[in-house]
C-alpha cells in the first residue's frame, strides 16, 4: 500500500478551512474579552452555517487525502467506494453536528433556583 498525498489539492482546502476557523474563533474571543456571550454575537444560522462550512472543509480534505491511498488487488478496486462512503458520512454527521451545536448554544436556558 501506498499514500501519494495530492498537496496540490489539499494545501488550498487547509489554508481556507484553517483561515475560517481561526477568523471564527477570534470573533468568539474578541466578543468573550468584550463580555458577549456567543449566543449574542451570532444567531443560531449564522454559527450552524459557519460550523457546517469548516466541517465541509474538513470533509473534502479527509476525502482529498483518501484519494491519495495506493493499493493492488480487491483493496484497490474497493478504494474509490469506500472513499465515497466514507465522504458522505462524514457529511451527513457534519451537518447534524454543525446544526446540534448551534441549537445547543441558542438554546433556552431556565434561571436556576437556589434552595434557602
Amino acid at each position: 500500500m501506498q499514500l501519494d498525498i495530492p498537496y496540490a489539492r489539499i494545501e488550498p482546502l487547509r489554508r481556507k478551512r484553517l483561515t475560517r476557523g481561526l477568523d471564527l474563533a477570534l470573533r468568539i474571543l474578541q466578543g468573550w474579552g468584550a463580555g458577549r456571550a456567543l449566543r449574542a454575537l451570532m444567531p443560531a444560522d449564522v454559527l450552524e452555517r459557519r460550523l457546517r462550512e469548516l466541517l465541509a472543509l474538513y470533509c473534502e480534505e479527509t476525502t482529498a487525502l483518501a484519494s491519495g491511498v495506493r493499493a493492488s488487488g480487491v483493496i484497490s478496486a474497493m478504494r474509490g467506494r469506500a472513499a465515497h462512503v466514507l465522504g458522505e458520512i462524514m457529511g451527513g454527521e457534519a451537518e447534524r453536528l454543525a446544526h446540534e451545536a448551534a441549537r445547543v448554544v441558542h438554546r433556552t436556558r431556565f434561571a436556576s433556583h437556589k434552595s434557602a
